[in-house]
């Protein structure tokens, strides 16, 4: 057993090497001055670097596999009305030797993000693999990494104690290379007192 788990998180690790992804991800992602704050640092980076557009996000939870799309949507309606809005606050960025998480700013651990996290991972009965790290991507890229402290060091700035209210989920398509994604579906997050 554990060598399996061992080779279950190595597989998993590798998706975040390569350029493309598989299955559907839920994202929390930003609205209005924020977003478009974030995608104007992405876009800035995509074209320093040659690098990939794509939208500003906070994975919750990735690479689920072997479900239909109508029953996903189905799951993440019912996820979303157990889960409360809270707010995301991104903390200093940081670089790993992976396509997908190349440069991000890690976001500040809460008790609702991490709530979030294990009520989403219960609904489609995903063990835990390796520690849930709540991030949000800056760079998608393969970059040498003594190009990465400089390139921290001038974003960590800009996004540093920027916050948002976390009001949805966000089913999307990640199958494929990033251009290949797509947003299927939105549910709205309910109120305590609702």
């Amino acid at each position: 057993a554990e060598y399996m788990g061992i080779f279950v998180e190595l597989a998993s690790m590798s998706l975040y090497k390569s350029n493309s992804f598989v299955g559907y991800s839920l994202w929390l992602s930003p609205h209005k001055e924020v977003a478009q704050h974030l995608k104007s640092l992405i876009d800035e980076q995509a074209n320093a670097l040659g690098s990939t557009r794509f939208d500003p996000h906070v994975t919750l939870l990735a690479a689920i596999r072997d479900r239909e799309e109508q029953d996903v949507c189905r799951m993440v309606q019912e996820l979303a009305s157990h889960i409360s809005p809270f707010v995301i606050t991104l903390g200093d960025v940081e670089g790993q030797d992976l396509f997908f998480q190349c440069l991000y700013s890690r976001v500040q651990q809460t008790s609702e993000i991490a709530d979030a996290h294990a009520k989403a991972r219960q609904v489609f009965e995903q063990t835990s693999e390796f520690t849930y790290m709540p991030h949000l991507s800056l760079v998608y890229a393969d970059l040498p990494a003594e190009s990465k402290p400089p390139l921290c060091a001038a974003l960590t700035p800009k996004v540093t104690g920027v916050s948002f209210d976390v009001t949805s989920i966000q089913v999307w398509c990640t199958t494929g290379t990033v251009d290949q994604w797509k947003l299927v579906a939105e549910y709205q997050l309910v109120p305590a007192d609702a």
